[in-house]
């Protein structure tokens, strides 16, 4: 089940914003090099879920940071192949899966090598690479494409006031 829930998203972005001084400018990030998670932490790889994240991170107020692999929905290889390729060996907490080979192409090195066996294990290039998701309008990489473009014409966007709204909730199969 994805971390990406409404309820506790909204209450780090209020507190997040009750903690800042009224003129102060946020920034904000999903994944930075120092995490394990990219979109499988917060999405489970889902890519609803992906877009959603990228949708809220490209209109909130302040400045989005997007780290390498999350304009295409990039994911951390299998936990399998991380631990036979620990690099980071001065960490308490590992940084591999962070820090895995951009996915440029579907090919076996995922375009950034052409070496069989990259230094970190790739995750799944097919999924998800710029060169597939480049030519494809309905890609993640196209979503971000277009969220970017918005916020660069829309001013509500960049310096808008924020305020939240109730939802309708779900029901819940028996």
């Amino acid at each position: 089940m994805p971390q990406f829930a409404s309820r506790p998203l909204r209450q780090v972005i209020e507190r997040t914003l009750t903690l800042l001084p009224d003129n102060a400018w946020p920034a904000w990030a999903v994944s930075t090099h120092d995490d394990d998670g990219r979109t499988s932490r917060w999405c489970d790889g889902i890519p609803a879920a992906i877009r959603c994240v990228l949708l809220l991170l490209l209109t909130l107020r302040g400045t989005p940071i997007l780290y390498y692999g999350d304009e295409i929905g990039m994911t951390v290889p299998p936990l399998n192949l991380l631990r036979g390729a620990r690099r980071d060996e001065e960490s308490r907490t590992p940084r591999d899966a962070s820090r895995t080979p951009m996915q440029w192409n579907a090919t076996p090195g995922a375009g950034f090598t052409e070496s069989p066996r990259p230094r970190l294990p790739l995750g799944d290039s097919r999924a998800a690479n710029v060169e597939t998701q480049s030519v494809n309008r309905g890609s993640i990489l196209w979503l971000v494409h277009d969220l970017i473009a918005l916020r660069r014409s829309s001013r509500d966007l960049t310096v808008g006031a924020l305020r939240f709204v109730p939802s309708a909730r779900r029901q819940r199969p028996s």
